[in-house]
């Protein structure tokens, strides 16, 4: 019996075994969309509206620069609009770094932690067998049986 007949025959034990557990009753895995924002796509989001007011202050700076030249009456209103919008460059990006920092103290904190369960695990193998040369094992088991040297 070849590697798919024994596979095989493992399924129809396992679904003699536990008739519930079989393909023709197993429904398709559904995947969601996250429905609680992380701290990672929080930062990521005020990020993209920093940039965005970013862009905007820069739109206001460069009719400022314009109403200067062609109508200088206007400038001084204008540069109560650059004012503005620099705050709120400034205040969206304030927003951003703090969600940042909360982003990249979480991702640490998850990686220290994954570190340490990676280590466990390490250990855990090396403690075991998992690094043994089962081939070279084998070949003297098989020699001690035929009665080969010793």
């Amino acid at each position: 019996m070849g590697p798919t007949g024994a596979l095989a025959a493992l399924l129809l034990v396992a679904a003699r075994e536990r008739p519930e557990v079989s393909a023709a009753t197993a429904s398709p895995v559904v995947i969601h969309a996250p429905n609680v924002a992380t701290d990672s796509m929080k930062a990521s989001a005020a990020i993209r509206e920093y940039l965005d007011a970013s862009k905007e202050r820069d739109s206001v700076v460069r009719r400022a620069r314009e109403a200067r030249q062609e109508a200088p009456a206007a400038y001084a209103e204008h540069l109560g609009r650059v004012q503005a919008a620099q705050n709120s460059t400034t205040t969206a990006l304030d927003a951003a770094s703090g969600l940042q920092a909360r982003a990249a103290g979480a991702a640490q904190s998850e990686l220290r932690a994954l570190e340490s369960e990676y280590q466990a695990k390490a250990q855990r193998l090396a403690a075991g067998r998992a690094g043994a040369d089962f081939g070279a094992e084998a070949r003297d088991l098989k020699l001690r049986l035929a009665g080969g040297p010793r």
